[in-house]
């Protein structure tokens, strides 16, 4: 249990890192850092735990984006979510090829 609560605060604190590295706050070199912690913490899980912390990492990073983002509007929380929620798919997929290539 200690350990999945450690994957997951540090699969979201790389998800925000990811979300920085994007024009606005000057941290690019940190994007070539912040996928590292998702694909070791997902290849090394089961397909099911693998795809949850791929929408975790995926939801993370497309809420702060958006947040942080030129179009990002706070008090507009159901459109943020109902839009972070499809777009983490990407990621989900991404990480679900990944391992599954592993596998092979």
């Amino acid at each position: 249990m200690r350990a999945r609560l450690e994957h997951a605060l540090l699969l979201v604190g790389s998800g925000v890192v990811l979300a920085l590295a994007f024009p606005r706050s000057d941290w690019e070199v940190a994007g070539w850092f912040a996928l590292t912690p998702l694909f070791v913490i997902a290849l090394g899980a089961r397909p099911r735990v693998a795809f949850a912390w791929g929408w975790l990492y995926g939801l993370t990073f497309f809420l702060v984006g958006r947040v942080f983002s030129n179009l990002g509007v706070l008090n507009d929380w159901p459109a943020l979510f109902s839009a972070a929620f499809p777009l983490a798919i990407f990621v989900v997929l991404t990480i679900s090829m990944l391992w599954w290539l592993e596998r092979r």
